[in-house]
C-alpha cells in the first residue's frame, strides 16, 4: 500500500475501553506503506495497533509522529495485545516520535513509544534508521511521562511485549514540569515482563 499521507484525525477502536480513542492512523489488517509519513495532531495515539491482525509497516525516508493532549493520555505509537508496527529501515530512514501533554493531566500518562500486553500477548514495536528520536513530555502530567516503554502486564504469556530501536544515533529524551512527581519522567522502561532492545550511538 503506498500512501501520500498528511494524516487527520480519524475514530479508532481501542480495545479495553468503553469509549472510541482518536488516532492518526489505526493499523487494520496487514499493511505497508512505502512513502514517508507526517502524523501531527491533538490526539489520543499517533499510530495505533490492536490485536493479533494489526500489522504496519512504514518504511518511508520520513517518518514525524507529533501527538499532544490537553489535560488527558497521549501516546505516540503504540502497539497493544499483539498488534505489530515496524517503522522506518536501517541506515535509510529518519524517525521522529514526540508525544507532549501540556495540561493538567493528573492520573494520566504521555508515552511515545509503547508496547502493552494484553491477555498474555504483547505487542511488538520496531523502530530502526540512520536517525532515530524519541521523546516524551509532560508539562503537568501524572504518574507515566516515558519516551519508550514495553510492558507485557503479566508473567504468563504467551507471547512478551517488545520494544527494538536500531539506528546509527537514537536519541531519547523525556521531561516533566510536575513539581509533586517523586520519580520525574522515564527515558527508557521494560517493565512487567516487557523487553526493550536499543542498538546504535545512544544519547539522552
Amino acid at each position: 500500500m503506498k500512501r501520500n499521507l498528511l494524516a487527520v484525525a480519524v475514530l479508532a477502536a481501542f480495545a479495553g475501553q468503553a469509549s472510541a480513542a482518536t488516532s492518526l492512523h489505526q493499523v487494520s489488517g496487514t499493511e505497508t506503506i512505502t512513502d514517508s509519513v507526517n502524523y501531527v495532531g491533538d490526539v489520543d495515539y499517533g499510530i495505533l495497533a490492536v490485536g493479533t491482525n494489526a500489522a504496519g509497516t512504514f518504511t518511508g525516508e520520513k517518518i514525524l509522529v507529533d501527538v499532544s493532549r490537553t489535560g488527558s493520555s497521549v501516546g505516540g505509537v503504540h502497539a497493544k495485545g499483539g498488534g505489530k508496527i515496524s517503522l522506518g529501515v536501517r541506515d535509510q530512514s529518519v524517525v521522529t516520535i514526540k508525544t507532549s501533554d501540556t495540561g493538567d493531566a493528573t492520573g494520566k500518562y504521555s508515552i511515545a513509544a509503547w508496547a502493552n500486553g494484553s491477555g498474555g500477548i504483547g505487542g511488538q514495536l520496531a523502530i530502526q534508521g540512520k536517525k532515530v528520536s524519541i521523546e516524551a513530555i509532560g508539562k503537568k502530567s501524572g504518574p507515566d511521562v516515558r519516551a519508550v516503554y514495553a510492558a507485557t502486564n503479566t508473567i504468563e504469556f504467551n507471547q512478551a511485549s517488545s520494544v527494538l530501536i536500531d539506528a546509527d544515533e537514537v536519541v531519547i529524551t523525556a521531561s516533566t514540569e510536575n513539581p509533586n512527581r517523586a520519580v520525574g519522567a522515564t527515558g527508557v522502561c521494560g517493565m512487567s515482563s516487557g523487553e526493550v532492545t536499543i542498538k546504535g550511538n545512544n544519547h539522552g
